[in-house]
């Protein structure tokens, strides 16, 4: 029985501000609400539906006079009774095409295939496939879990064969500051999506995880290209006193500014696509974020978190498996066991059912 089956009233917890904009500026619009499970949104415009609008948060890169007007956000409690069955599949084949903006799946029993690559570079081992392809005109895409029932793992790849794919995009933990709603368990990915191409969705758990699917998804034909990110590396580890170097790479159609935030904290001085930690402490171990923006247009990307973490911890060395656990090395008997540092929980941005936890706006 899916957890939001169960009757619940929505209750709106922050409404949208209304805003005094110049031509040009970029405007985010959110509406915070809380629910008994998966919420569904609908952002109106003068009491008109706005096309692909269905999220807790509205943007517009380059606000214009005829934007101007009522504003409003439609959230609703969505039963599982309204979601339809995706026809997720144990294998990829490209044919189980995914026209539904919601709905739902389960990879119970599901397995992985030979030389399938671990996704969001997490270990699973129940992993379903869809296959999407993009409209005539393409767009920004966004594909999350929000209401699944177990900690998911989502990607993203185009290719003929699960031994032949390149991935697009991928992600374990939603982790964005900007974003004051906050969850735990869900996964979300953005990608520039082009005309006609047939993407293949991986959804998995993480750790062996398995359970219900919620998927959902939309394409923005009308928002800019976003920004592409990569930081390096993804994890940094360092002994105290130790110099490290966290590097963005970025694709982009317009000239960008930079900022780096640590813990969502923006850096002094760190607006190059290259950051310096000097002398490595207890104070700049953390989650780094760049932060990109167009010069042109205002749209702010955000990369992945990379996580900065000393490596001594009473006297053993910590090395980082494959799947995100922490080796520890005895350095007397040159034993290894898997295990967890403490404070490694990073900041979460989820779009569903939310439990506490520490989250912040960008600053």
């Amino acid at each position: 029985m899916f957890p939001w089956e169960a009757f619940a009233q929505v209750v709106i917890t922050q409404q949208p501000q209304s805003q005094n904009l110049s031509s040009g500026a970029s405007l985010t619009l959110t509406v915070q609400a809380t629910g008994n499970g998966l919420l569904s949104y609908q952002w109106r415009l003068n009491g008109v539906n706005i096309p692909g609008a269905n999220s807790s948060a509205f943007s517009i890169a380059r606000f214009q006079p005829s934007d101007s007007g009522d504003y409003s956000s439609d959230v609703a409690q969505v039963r599982a009774a309204d979601l339809a069955d995706l026809p997720f599949t144990d294998a990829m084949n490209g044919q189980n095409r995914l026209t539904r903006s919601t709905g739902r799946g389960s990879n119970a029993g599901a397995t992985r295939e030979p030389g399938e690559p671990n996704h969001a570079n997490k270990s699973g081992t129940h992993s379903v496939w869809l296959s999407w392809q993009a409209p005539l005109l393409g767009g920004v895409a966004t594909f999350d879990t929000a209401g699944s029932s177990f900690d998911t793992l989502l990607a993203v790849y185009t290719g003929d064969s699960v031994n032949n794919l390149t991935l697009v995009a991928a992600n374990d933990d939603v982790n964005y500051c900007d974003d004051p709603s906050s969850g735990f368990h869900t996964s979300r990915v953005r990608f520039n999506s082009k005309a006609g191409t047939v993407y293949h969705i991986a959804v998995d758990g993480l750790g062996g995880a398995a359970g219900d699917i919620v998927l959902n998804w939309s394409v923005n034909t009308l928002e800019g290209l976003l920004s592409v990110l990569s930081v390096a590396p993804s994890v940094t580890l360092g002994l105290p006193g130790d110099n490290l170097s966290l590097s963005v790479s970025v694709q982009s159609l317009e000239p960008v500014s930079y900022q780096w935030y640590l813990d969502c904290q923006s850096i002094p001085g760190g607006t190059q696509n290259t950051l310096q930690i000097v002398d490595l402490q207890a104070a700049k171990v953390g989650n780094y974020v760049m932060s990109v923006k167009g010069l042109l247009t205002g749209q702010q990307t955000l990369s992945d978190p990379t996580s900065v973490q000393i490596n001594i911890t009473d006297g053993q060395a910590i090395d980082v498996a494959e799947d995100g656990r922490e080796q520890v090395a005895d350095s007397q008997s040159g034993r290894r066991t898997l295990a967890r540092l403490p404070g490694h929980a990073n900041l979460q941005h989820r779009w569903g059912h939310q439990r506490p936890g520490r989250t912040q706006p960008l600053r």
